[in-house]
């Protein structure tokens, strides 16, 4: 892995061919989006033929006996061989020549590598030689059986891969729109400036949607209720703190993230492009996931991490899920080059005064780097060179819970 280190120049787009209907979709876009972007291809397949000659040895005791001389199965061992890498060769030429010829139909300068070995494996090893920008390969190869489960080599590279990963599936929509997640954080503007990209590319609509999860607290508060005995939950004011957590959390998450998918709206109309926006209450890659398939979204684009990335972490849950519940093709972006987890006070945006940073201590964890680039973007707009305690109360009073 290498997460941490400093991001390259993009380099060129890469697409894994099997002969799979979800290969071949992800490769149709990815051919689209390197004629686009002027990027170099490198199209590939790996086949391992070596698997069947180990089930070949493992089934030779079973063998009719006139073929277990050992002359007798020298040759069926050799014949088998041949048979097998023969094959397999003619295989992979066979699925190269014709994207070959329709990324050369298209200007695209591109370059075949076929590899022997497993295919996740071998896929490892073309991406550390060639290190591209993105990589698109089919959610399931030809092993598919039709349940909708995410390939074993797509859930591999899936945490494995440094650059884009593009997760095509044949079964999403063709002229469906582009859904861009977003959550406030540097990776979901950085997966948003793919989506305006490839919106245009597929003269689709842009959607934005931001899912937040009111009820997680409440979860939270159950568990150390039904957990705790009454005197410890009197002495940690339990039911101040639920009270205090409806009443602030419960509105305040749903305007909070309103004012991140306003934000991504106003980058947009900046470029040209009119969004349209939903925020949607329900667990982050569930909303994300349930809110495609009602537009019937043909690509999804979201940030390999988001707020809570931890450092170390090599993909964020709901960049996971969303890759394997979604029915249609799903991007996932890297971090951006100049990105790095950091904390609330880092100084990477407006200088805070003490008040205000003082003020900041008081919002709940796990919201507080959102709410710290709220505040910072409000002061931005008032020509500020620095946030004071007036910026914290001015987007707070946005998130006040309206009475009940």
């Amino acid at each position: 892995m290498a997460h941490e280190k400093t991001k390259k120049p993009a380099g060129p787009v890469l697409v894994c061919l099997d002969g799979s209907p979800d290969a071949d979709a992800a490769a149709a876009l990815a051919l689209e989006y390197a004629r686009s972007e002027g990027r170099r291809m490198i199209a590939a397949h790996v086949y391992d033929a070596g698997i069947h000659e180990q089930r070949f040895r493992q089934m030779e005791p079973g063998l009719p006996q006139q073929y277990q001389a050992e002359e007798g199965l020298k040759h069926l061992r050799d014949s088998h061989g041949t048979l097998m890498g023969d094959g397999f060769q003619a295989l992979s030429r066979g699925y190269m020549d014709s994207f070959l010829a329709k990324a050369r139909e298209a200007g695209v300068d591109v370059r075949p590598v076929i590899e022997k070995g497993r295919n996740y494996v071998g896929i490892e090893r073309i991406i550390e030689r060639f290190e591209p920008g993105l990589t698109a390969l089919g959610a399931t190869g030809l092993g598919d059986i039709g349940d909708g489960v995410l390939g074993s080599t797509a859930a591999r590279l899936l945490r494995w891969a440094d650059g884009d990963l593009l997760i095509g599936r044949a079964s999403s929509p063709v002229a469906g729109p582009v859904l861009a997640a977003i959550d406030g954080s540097d990776y979901a503007l950085a997966a948003l400036a793919k989506a305006k990209v490839l919106a245009a590319l597929m003269g689709t609509p842009l959607n934005l949607v931001a899912a937040y999860d009111p009820e997680l607290h409440q979860r939270v508060f159950k568990a150390m209720a039904d957990t705790m005995p009454p005197e410890a939950q009197a002495a940690v004011g339990l039911d101040k703190q639920q009270g205090l957590h409806e009443s602030l959390i419960d509105d305040g998450l749903g305007a909070l993230y309103q004012t991140f998918l306003d934000e991504a709206a106003r980058s947009c109309l900046a470029d040209g492009i009119e969004p349209v926006t939903h925020l949607v209450a329900d667990k982050g890659y569930r909303g994300i996931v349930g809110k495609a398939r009602a537009l019937q979204a043909g690509l999804i684009c979201l940030g390999r991490f988001g707020h809570n990335r931890e450092e170390g972490s090599a993909l964020g849950a709901t960049a996971e899920n969303v890759a394997r519940l979604a029915r249609c093709h799903v991007l996932i972006t890297a971090p951006p080059p100049e990105n790095s987890p950091s904390s609330t006070d880092s100084g990477d945006g407006l200088p805070w005064e003490p008040e205000a940073l003082a003020r900041l201590e008081k919002v709940p964890r796990f919201v507080r780097k959102m709410a710290k680039k709220s505040i910072e973007t409000a002061a931005r707009e008032e020509g500020a060179r620095s946030v004071t305690g007036k910026h914290v109360d001015m987007v707070s009073e946005r998130f006040r819970p309206k009475k009940r």
